[in-house]
C-alpha cells in the first residue's frame, strides 16, 4: 500500500506540472508580440500571483524580440515548475502588464483573441490524456 501512495503522490506532481507546463508554454507562445513585453511577463509562482511588469529583452526584430521574450518567460517558469512539491500552494501563471487583458480579448492584429482559453485547453488535454493510476491499479 505505500508504493501506491507513494507513486500515486509522484505521478500527481507530475501531472501538476504537465498542465502547469503545458498552460505556460501556450500562454507564451500565443501572447502577440510588438516589443515583447507582454510575452516576457509570463510569471509562474506558488500560492499567490506575480504581477510584475518588467521591461522586454530587445532585439532588432518583431521576431527576434518574441524569441527573447518567450526565453525569458520560459527561463523563470520552467524551474519553479520543476521545483512545485504537493503541498506547495497553487500554481499561477500570471502576467502584470496592464493590457494583457485587452491582448487576451484580441486587441492585437498579430494573433486572434483567447491566448488565455487556449492555455487553459492545453492543460486540460494534458490532464485528459495522463492516467494518475498505475496500470492494474484502479
Amino acid at each position: 500500500m505505500n508504493f501506491i501512495s507513494a507513486e500515486f503522490i509522484t505521478r500527481a506532481t507530475q501531472l501538476m506540472r504537465s498542465v502547469a507546463l503545458a498552460v505556460h508554454q501556450t500562454v507564451v507562445v500565443t501572447t502577440p508580440v510588438d516589443t515583447g513585453r507582454a510575452r516576457s511577463n509570463w510569471f509562474v509562482s506558488f500560492g499567490s500571483p506575480v504581477l510584475t511588469d518588467n521591461e522586454p529583452p530587445g532585439g532588432d526584430s518583431v521576431s527576434a524580440r518574441g524569441r527573447q521574450a518567450a526565453d525569458q518567460a520560459f527561463s523563470q517558469g520552467r524551474p519553479v515548475i520543476a521545483s512545485w512539491r504537493l503541498g506547495s500552494g497553487d500554481i499561477y501563471v500570471s502576467n502584470g502588464v496592464p493590457y494583457i487583458g485587452e491582448l487576451d480579448r484580441g486587441s492585437s492584429r498579430q494573433a486572434p483573441k483567447g491566448m488565455s482559453r487556449q492555455a487553459i485547453l492545453a492543460g486540460r488535454r494534458v490532464l485528459k490524456e495522463t492516467k494518475l493510476l498505475p496500470p492494474g491499479t484502479g
